[in-house]
Order: C-alpha cells, then structure tokens, then sequence
C-alpha cells in the first residue's frame, strides 16, 4: 500500500469513526429524553386513584384527583415521547378512557373527550355527547356545550334539536335564556319571542324576564 492509500484509508477509518460518534451520541441524547419523560409522566399518574370512582368533585379530594386527571391528559396531548400521530391519538383515547372510568360524572371531562374526538371523527365524537347527556341528562353544561358546538359546526337544524330536547326538561333559566339567543341569531325576534313564552310558562323565574327585556331593549 502506497503512503497516499495508507493516508486515504486513514482518513476515512477517521471519518467512519466521527460518524459513529455521532450517532451514537445522537442515540444517547434520545434515550435521556426518553427517560426522562416516561420520568415526568410517571410523576403525573402516580397519585392519580384509579380506584376512586364517580368523582363529582363534591369534597376537596375529588377536586384534587380531577385537577390530576386534567393535568395527565394535558400532558398526553404534548407527546412527550414523540409518538407518531395514530398511536398518539389511540394512546389520548385510552387515557380519556381511564379518565372517565373514575370521572363519569364529571361533564367537563366528557366535553374534553368529544372535543377532542372531533378533530378526528365527527361521528365518534357525536357519539360521545350523547353518551355523556345520558349520563348526565340534567348536566346544563353538556346540554349547551353540546348545541353550541353544533351551531359552531354549521348544523343549525341539529343545535335546534338539542336545544328543542333540552327545552323539553329544562330547569335551569340559563338553559332557556340561550335557546332564545340561539332562535334570534338563526331565525330571528318572532323565533325568540316564542321561546321566551314557553320559558314562562315552563318555569316563572326573573331571569327569563332580564334576558327577554334586554333583547326587547335591542330592537
């Protein structure tokens, strides 16, 4: 071998080596940040009870153990492991899943999970509005989240619906006040005025009255 081959494959045993290193130190900064997050999440469900049940936050306990919840599936949706996007997506599910094991009665975590469904599957996220009304059918929150939505979504004859269904065991002057807001934005003031005769004679409560006068201020 000739003193320029001994030189070139030198060289490139040099560079070989140089390219090894990097990966290899490449490989160890991946696994560090791996760890490290498996790490940050085990801290986040390790004082989660998976065996407390129906939580309602009704004790200060129950308040803890949703604010766990809330901040274990915030910490899934940043993919701190770096999962591609179908699995990230089965493994959000799963943990929504778990969640609403222990939080079934809990509406915003129901309304969470929809939401979050609805970036993927309009359907399955239907699905689980429902499922979440049945639960909680006098749950106020679920039942305007779940009009509202459709309204947002473009589908006023299905948020009429819901607002419909929801006028037909409504109990909450909240609920009538904004079906009636719902009717003037989409059918207008004779729409509007119809509902606030039904909230009358539904429930005498003043603050169907408030809402209904400054509407009439408006016009």
């Amino acid at each position: 071998m000739t003193p320029e081959q001994k030189k070139a494959a030198i060289i490139a045993a040099l560079s070989g080596s140089a390219e090894a290193y990097k990966r290899a130190a490449a490989m160890f900064r991946f696994s560090r940040q791996l760890t490290s997050s498996y790490k940050k999440r085990e801290e986040k469900w390790r004082e989660i009870d998976l065996k407390r049940f129906s939580l309602r936050a009704a004790t200060p306990e129950d308040s803890r153990q949703l604010a766990l919840w809330r901040e274990a599936l915030q910490f899934e949706a940043g993919n701190p492991l770096g999962l591609p996007a179908e699995i990230l997506r089965s493994r959000q599910e799963t943990a929504f899943r778990r969640c609403l094991g222990c939080c079934y009665f809990a509406p915003e975590m129901w309304r969470d999970f929809a939401v979050f469904e609805s970036f993927y599957d309009i359907g399955a996220s239907d699905a689980i509005w429902r499922k979440a009304i049945a639960a909680m059918p006098q749950s106020s929150l679920l039942r305007l989240a779940y009009a509202d939505m459709l309204e947002n979504r473009g589908d006023v004859a299905a948020a009429r619906a819901a607002y419909e269904e929801m006028a037909e065991t409504a109990g909450n002057p909240a609920e009538w006040v904004a079906f009636q807001r719902f009717l003037r934005r989409t059918e207008g003031v004779s729409s509007s005025r119809e509902a606030f005769r039904r909230a009358r004679l539904a429930l005498l409560r003043p603050e169907i009255f408030v809402a209904a006068g400054k509407k009439a201020r408006e016009n």
